[in-house]
């Protein structure tokens, strides 16, 4: 899955950087200083989660992410055009883990 949902609006991608700002900006700005609403994604673990956009995620009330990591080996993930790789995803996680997003691998 490529976006993320919450009950009050339709799903924004994260590879749409203009929308993805404007909507955590928007929703950093109604739930400061404490965000009252949360959000859950579910993705693949790649680098759409940069350490900046990670921190923007939390501040808008993003609390989870869940993601298919599969296997943590590179070759199967490579032979199953997965699209990350297992260096990825540890950098990934550090991210959600530095911006206070809890993260749930399947």
């Amino acid at each position: 899955m490529d976006v993320l949902h919450d009950e009050t609006g339709s799903p924004v991608s994260l590879h749409d950087e203009p929308r993805l700002l404007d909507c955590c900006s928007t929703r950093a700005r109604i739930a400061s200083p404490r965000p009252q609403l949360s959000l859950v994604g579910q993705r693949r673990y790649d680098r759409a989660f940069e350490p900046d956009r990670c921190k923007l995620l939390a501040a808008a009330g993003m609390i989870l992410v869940t993601g298919g990591i599969e296997i943590a080996s590179d070759a199967v993930l490579e032979k199953i055009d997965k699209g990350i790789t297992v260096v990825g995803v540890i950098k990934v996680l550090q991210a959600l883990a530095e911006a206070r997003i809890a993260a749930h691998a399947t």
